[in-house]
């Protein structure tokens, strides 16, 4: 997955501050690795879909209950940070709307804004099926 684990004695005081700073970390990996996906220095095989994703935690698990924690936080984070984006029907796309309607002091038809979520929600769903498509080819061959 391109880093490993490194165990660090923190103390109940500083702990807040311990993971804060690794929240920051993750969140700078997430969004670094959607830039150079967008940028092309990141291949489409490099991204993993719930089967790809099954197969990685099958494989931390064996590695202990430490590893598959620190998975399923780094997990959590990338899925809040996926909801951050400015697509349609996350979170980040909702904000483009109430943005719009500050900037322009109206607000956008629903019907325009039910096609524009119906779109995006279109959109998501054919990803998610081509990569799923992808984890189980890859799975076999």
């Amino acid at each position: 997955m391109g880093f490993s684990l490194k165990v660090k004695k923190i103390n109940f005081l500083n702990c807040f501050n311990e993971t804060f700073k690794n929240f920051i970390f993750f969140m700078k990996l997430i969004f670094s690795s959607i830039f150079n996906f967008l940028s092309g220095n990141v291949s489409f095989n490099e991204f993993s879909g719930p089967v790809g994703l099954m197969r990685t935690v099958g494989r931390v698990e064996k590695e202990g209950i430490f590893s598959l924690i620190f998975l399923f936080s780094f997990l959590s984070i990338n899925i809040g940070a996926f909801n951050l984006l400015p697509f349609i029907i996350l979170d980040g796309g909702q904000f483009l709307f109430l943005v719009f309607e500050l900037i322009f002091r109206r607000k956008i038809k629903k019907n325009i804004q039910n096609i524009l979520n119906f779109s995006g929600a279109l959109i998501l769903i054919l990803l998610f099926v081509i990569i799923s498509i992808k984890d189980i080819y890859m799975i076999f061959f």
